[in-house]
C-alpha cells in the first residue's frame, strides 16, 4: 500500500477543523468551524466549490453562535440541513 504525500486541503487564512461535505444542487458544500481563539469566532461557515477539491469560495457564515461543534449536514424530503452542536458553558470554563 502507498499513500501520496499530505497536502492542504482547504486554507482559508485561519485555523479550522470538524469540516463536513455535501454535494448538492450541483456544487460541493464545505461546512467547517472556524477555530480562531483572538478574536473568539468557533463558529460554524459554510463555504461553495465545483469539484469535492475545490477550490473553495464563496465563503458564508457564521450561521451559528460562538462555541459550535462538529457540523453534518443531510438531506431530508428534497431540502438539506446543517446542524452543529453547542459546547456548554460549565465545559468551556464559564459560569
Amino acid at each position: 500500500m502507498s499513500f501520496t504525500p499530505p497536502e492542504i486541503f482547504f486554507d482559508p487564512g485561519y485555523e479550522v477543523i470538524d469540516a463536513t461535505m455535501l454535494h448538492a444542487s450541483g456544487q460541493y458544500w464545505l461546512i467547517f468551524k472556524d477555530e480562531r481563539p483572538e478574536p473568539l469566532h468557533k463558529e460554524i461557515k459554510i463555504a461553495r466549490g465545483p469539484s469535492v477539491e475545490g477550490p473553495w469560495t464563496n465563503i458564508q457564515g457564521p450561521f451559528t453562535e460562538a462555541w459550535s461543534e462538529g457540523p453534518s449536514a443531510l438531506e431530508i424530503d428534497g431540502k438539506y440541513a446543517a446542524r452543529s452542536g453547542a459546547v456548554e458553558a460549565e465545559v468551556r470554563g464559564g459560569c
